[in-house]
């Protein structure tokens, strides 16, 4: 990710929170900076928050919160909120009935999220918002019942990306965005023999933004038109395949 500096010479903090058990709850609330927060907890019915504001040069945070568990109903919450420029957030949840929120606001231009779950009835919601130019949101799903909502508004030139896959089994999938701004981006592909909803809505003058639904089989084609894009760099393939 970009947005934070570990060197030792770097003004900057740097949190790091490491929890096993049932029931944990990890806290990381960083001002002034730029900032740095890892939060890892196995186990089930975790709570990781974690809020990044501002910061000397208005920015750069990096919050990265991994939840595993062995129970197939975790039901984890992760809960992120930055405000400033260049900050990235990443979460991989792996089990079922778990919550990821992501609130970059205010001024959070050349933001990114990635959200990754594996499991069943999860979801997630990220909020955009407040002078949020090029920012950038990817989610995938893999899993059953999972549900994505995408907010980007007062957003140019700005993307969000969710992929659902499905184990052929369950009610289905939705998926939400909703965009205000110009040349903005959203894709949303969901895969499987069950019931998908994907709905965009976009606004904003003079307009020239793009939404795309896909709702097939072929991951190969997916790929394809993602490397046509403008934003798609690493850490993109990284959450797809993690």
């Amino acid at each position: 990710m970009d947005g934070f500096n570990k060197s030792p010479n770097s003004n900057s903090q740097y949190s790091r929170i490491q929890q096993s058990g049932v029931g944990g709850t990890g806290t990381v609330n960083q001002y002034d900076g730029p900032q740095y927060s890892s939060i890892e907890q196995s186990g089930n019915n975790d709570t990781a928050t974690v809020t990044q504001r501002n910061g000397n040069n208005g920015g750069k945070n990096e919050s990265i919160i991994t939840q595993s568990g062995s129970n197939p109903h975790d039901g984890n919450t992760a809960t992120v909120t930055q405000t400033g420029y260049l900050n990235d957030s990443y979460i991989l949840q792996a089990g079922s009935g778990n919550t990821a929120t992501v609130d970059q606001i205010n001024n959070t231009e050349r933001s990114d999220s990635i959200i990754h779950q594996r499991g069943n009835d999860n979801e997630v919601t990220v909020n955009q918002t407040n002078n949020t130019d090029q920012t950038w949101s990817f989610v995938r799903q893999a899993g059953d019942d999972n549900k994505a909502f995408v907010t980007q508004n007062e957003a140019d030139l700005s993307a969000s990306y969710i992929y659902q896959d499905s184990n052929l089994s369950g009610i289905g999938h939705l998926a939400n965005v909703s965009q205000t701004g110009q040349n903005n981006l959203s894709v949303i592909r969901q895969v499987g023999q069950t019931r998908g909803v994907a709905d965009h809505v976009q606004s904003g003058m003079p307009g020239n933004n793009t939404a795309i639904s896909n709702q097939w089989w072929d991951i190969a084609i997916f790929l394809q038109y993602i490397l046509c894009q403008n934003r798609p760099t690493g850490r993109f393939f990284y959450a797809l395949f993690r």
